[in-house]
C-alpha cells in the first residue's frame, strides 16, 4: 500500500437528491468532488449496493510539480476505475479492480450513521459564529477582495482583484474574477453557513506577480465557512481566510444597457431551450419572453422601481409554455430592480428572477 504524504487528495460525497447513502444503501445518485493534491475534480456517480460507477470527472488544469503530477494522474485513474467500495467506521475503501484501491479516513465532521465519509481537512485558522443560511441571490454581485491569508500568513492583493457571483439557483452560483492577472471561473454552492466550491478553471497567461492568484486558486477548494455582515464577506476555509467588501449596486437607467440573459425564476433554473432574453438601450426596453418578441419604453426610478409603458409584442401561440412564468407579465407588475455587476434581479408579487448580462 502507497502512504501519501504532503497534501492528500481528498473525496466529498454528496447526494443532492436522495437520502445520503449509508453502507446499508442500495441505489442513489451523487455527485463527488474533491482535491487530487494540485488541481480540484468534480463529476456524477451512481451508487447501487456495493457498486459504485463514477462518470466523465471533470478537472481544473493547474500546473502541478511532477511528484503532484503523478500522485494526480494515478489518484484520477483509479477513481475513474472504480467498480465498488467498503465503508467500516471511519474508513471508506474504493476498489479499482483487482488489488487496487483507495483508501480514504473519514473527516472529524463526517455524518453519523455510516454515511460515506468526506474527505480529511485540515482545521481552519479560526471557526466564524454560526450565520443565518443565506440565499444565492443574496450573494450576487461583485466583491473586492480585500484580505486574503494561506496558512496563517497575510497574502498582499492586488488593488483590482474581484470575485463575481451569479445566482444560477437558489443555492447554486457562478463564480467569475480575477487576483489580477489570469480570470477564474467555477460553481458554488450554499449549504446553512458553508460555501462550498467547485472546480475552477481559468486563463493560462504568465504573470510577474502570481501570488495572491496562485494562492486564492489554492484556498478555493472544497467547503468553507462563510458570514456575511453588511458589506463585508469572509469566507474560511481549509487553507486560509478570505475577506471581500461587496461593491454598490448599481440601479441607474443610463448603466443598464445591454441584453441579459435569464438564469433563474424564484430558485428554479432557467429552461435554456427557451433562451429568455432582456435588452435596455436608451430608455427602450426589448426581448425575448421565451415565445414572443417584446419592446417598449421604459422608466426606472431612484427607487429601483421599473416601469415598462405600452409594451408590443408579437402574437405566435406557444401552448407548450402555457404554463411557463411570462416574462412580460412581471414587467407589467413594475418588478422592483437590482443591478450588481453583471446580475440583474427584478423582483414583483412573491417572484424573483436573476439574469445575467452577455
Amino acid at each position: 500500500m502507497r502512504r501519501v504524504s504532503g497534501e492528500r487528495p481528498t473525496l466529498t460525497v454528496t447526494s443532492p437528491n436522495v437520502t445520503p447513502p449509508t453502507a446499508t444503501s442500495q441505489s442513489g445518485s451523487l455527485t463527488v468532488s474533491g482535491s487530487t493534491g494540485c488541481n480540484t475534480y468534480r463529476g456524477p456517480a451512481t451508487l447501487s449496493g456495493q457498486r459504485l460507477k463514477l462518470s466523465a470527472l471533470a478537472t481544473t488544469r493547474r500546473g502541478c510539480a511532477p511528484a503532484a503530477a503523478r500522485l494526480e494522474n494515478d489518484f484520477l485513474t483509479l477513481l475513474r476505475g472504480a467498480s465498488h467500495y467498503r465503508l467500516s467506521g471511519q474508513t471508506l475503501t474504493v476498489y479499482a479492480g483487482g488489488l487496487s484501491r483507495l483508501v480514504f479516513t473519514a473527516a472529524p465532521a463526517a455524518a453519523p450513521g455510516g454515511s460515506m465519509p468526506t474527505p480529511p481537512r485540515t482545521p481552519a485558522t479560526a471557526t466564524p459564529p454560526a450565520a443565518t443560511p443565506l440565499t444565492a441571490a443574496q450573494l450576487a454581485g461583485e466583491w473586492q477582495l480585500t484580505r486574503l491569508r494561506e496558512g496563517g500568513k497575510a497574502v498582499n492583493v492586488p488593488a483590482d482583484a474581484l470575485l463575481t457571483f451569479t445566482a444560477s439557483g437558489a443555492n447554486t452560483l457562478r463564480l467569475s474574477g480575477s487576483a489580477g492577472c489570469n480570470r477564474l471561473m467555477g460553481e458554488a454552492t450554499l449549504g446553512g453557513a458553508n460555501l462550498t466550491f467547485g472546480p475552477l478553471a481559468g486563463t493560462r497567461m504568465f504573470c510577474e506577480d502570481m501570488a495572491a492568484e496562485q494562492a486564492l486558486t489554492r484556498m478555493l477548494r472544497g467547503t468553507g465557512q462563510l458570514a456575511v455582515s453588511g458589506n463585508l464577506l469572509t469566507w474560511r476555509g481549509t487553507g486560509g481566510e478570505l475577506e471581500l467588501t461587496r461593491r454598490a449596486a448599481v440601479t441607474v437607467a443610463a448603466d443598464l444597457g445591454g441584453t441579459y440573459r435569464l438564469l433563474s425564476v424564484s430558485g428554479t433554473p432557467a429552461d435554456a431551450s427557451r433562451a429568455v432574453r432582456l435588452t435596455f438601450n436608451a430608455g427602450q426596453l426589448g426581448g425575448f419572453d421565451g415565445c414572443n418578441s417584446f419592446g417598449g419604453e421604459y422608466r426606472l426610478d431612484k427607487a429601483g422601481q421599473l416601469t415598462a409603458d405600452s409594451l408590443i409584442s408579437t402574437l405566435r401561440a406557444c401552448p407548450e409554455q402555457t404554463d411557463q412564468p411570462s416574462l412580460t407579465a412581471l414587467l407589467g407588475k413594475a418588478p422592483m430592480l437590482r443591478l450588481s455587476g453583471q446580475t440583474l434581479t427584478l423582483e414583483a408579487g412573491g417572484e424573483q428572477w436573476v439574469f445575467e448580462q452577455e
